[in-house]
């Protein structure tokens, strides 16, 4: 499967942050001649397979930073999952998930053994003056995507500066099947004072996000 954001030929507005998919059936040799459109005003897709869980094995999860205007005109955003029980043929409604007022920029999922998912967004101010310090924090559902649990904070000192960075998730089965490593963009006290930026890894472990 191939995600990407397009503007779609012959679909209206024509905007760049359509987010449409391609299925293939043969590895990757041949594609489907239209793509799949889910929808627009969306940024930065991840994708994530649950490779090994009994129940969803093969099921493929796409998030998204999603974004738009609502009745009074405010902007408004959320961390956009859309889930495919077929390996991308077809996608099930979606689920958003709005833990706060502020702006949320939905990063990367990823799958554990047992079928949770888990998804990673960092907050910030709608407008300057930005926050100095971001809040990193995780989703996780144990039902498919269909609902998901309280944000659950990994870090209150993600950066700037930089002005922008993008944190990531990875699963490390060694450790055990409900083991993640986050790595997140953070300010320590003293490299914010000489302006520059450090990363450092978070053991998040699953009895951590209940």
């Amino acid at each position: 499967m191939f995600v990407a954001l397009a503007d779609v030929r012959g679909i209206q507005p024509e905007r760049g942050n359509w987010l449409v998919t391609y299925h293939s059936n043969d590895a990757g040799t041949s594609w489907d001649e239209k793509p799949t459109v889910i929808g627009r005003g969306h940024d930065h897709p991840a994708i994530a397979v649950d490779l090994a869980s009994p129940q969803r094995q093969g099921w493929v999860y796409i998030t998204t930073h999603y974004g738009w205007r609502d009745c009074n005109g405010q902007l408004a955003s959320s961390v956009f999952v859309a889930r495919s029980r077929d390996g991308g043929r077809t996608f099930d409604r979606p689920t958003e998930v709005t833990a706060t007022s502020l702006h949320q920029f939905g990063e990367m999922p990823v799958v554990l053994a047992d079928g949770t998912v888990v998804a990673s967004f960092v907050e910030d101010a709608w407008s300057r003056p930005f926050l100095a310090n971001r809040r990193g924090l995780v989703i996780r559902s144990t039902d498919g995507a269909t609902t998901f649990s309280p944000a659950a904070l990994v870090n209150d000192t993600c950066g700037p500066p930089p002005p922008f960075q993008l944190s990531a998730l990875a699963v490390d089965r060694s450790k055990g099947p409900s083991t993640i490593d986050c790595i997140l963009p953070v300010v320590r006290a003293e490299a914010a004072r000489s302006s520059s930026h450090t990363q450092w890894i978070n053991s998040v472990r699953g009895a951590a996000l209940e």
